[in-house]
């Protein structure tokens, strides 16, 4: 992937919007094992159950060194239980249907502010966690390059 995908990627993975995920019913047991034998765990059907993308995300056992920012883990032949670990908009049939479109404004606008701008952080703020993660009190300094078109 080029250099811009595997940054927004792996953006969103120390920062995903839906940190915790979403929340289900479950329809029917669901089998923990992956084949059923004796003393095989499961959750009931009825349960509610979340899936804890930020967690997830920094998964030790799915990607080293999980807090840091390298999106170089992306860039050629990444594990496929690390990229069906990305859940930044979900799996499955539930997963966000304005994904692509959400991509392609991300994409846009960052190559865009990367062209035009170079970027100094003045304060990095903290994140707050809740059902999002989102950042607050964070400054950063824009200064407009000079234009080459």
């Amino acid at each position: 992937e080029d250099a811009l995908n595997i940054v927004v990627k792996e953006s969103m993975r120390l920062h995903p919007t839906a940190a915790m995920g979403g929340v289900r019913v479950l329809k029917e047991d669901l089998l923990l094992d992956s084949v059923q034998k004796k003393g095989s765990k499961y959750i009931p059907k009825g349960s509610i159950v979340q899936m804890p993308v930020y967690c997830i995300h920094r998964d030790v056992s799915l990607f080293q060194d999980p807090d840091e920012f390298l999106p170089q883990r992306w860039a050629e032949n990444p594990p496929q239980a690390m990229q069906s670990a990305w859940l930044s908009f979900g799996a499955g049939k539930r997963n966000c249907i304005g994904q692509n479109l959400a991509l392609t404004e991300i994409r846009t606008i960052l190559a865009a502010l990367c062209r035009d701008y170079e970027w100094t952080i003045q304060d990095a703020g903290h994140q707050e966690f809740y059902v999002t993660l989102k950042t607050v009190n964070t400054m950063l300094r824009a200064q407009k390059v000079a234009s080459s078109h």
